[in-house]
């Protein structure tokens, strides 16, 4: 990485790794900025793009945070509230 370059949160870049020793190291290594606070055993989309690097193609990635045209976070409840009718369920 260039001296004083600073990745933008929610991106990362991998690197295809050509000079492994043994066939149980990684074929592709890099680093991910987050771009928000990350809870352990949390899923969230990445999309990547290839692209030529200074010593070779790389694998530039993204967090995937796009919601479609129309739809908001509020259009996706975060708690349900309960029911007055609730109560009439027999279990």
């Amino acid at each position: 990485m260039a001296q004083g370059f600073e990745r933008k949160p929610g991106t990362g870049v991998l690197y295809f790794q050509t000079n492994k020793r043994t066939p149980s190291q990684p074929d592709i290594r890099g680093e991910f900025k987050a771009g928000r606070d990350i809870k352990a055993g949390e899923t969230f989309k990445i999309a990547g793009w290839i692209k030529p690097g200074q010593y070779g193609d790389v694998l530039s990635i993204k967090e995937d945070s796009y919601i479609p045209k129309g739809k908001t976070n509020s259009d996706f409840p975060k708690e349900v509230t309960p029911d007055a009718n609730d109560e009439d369920i027999p279990f």
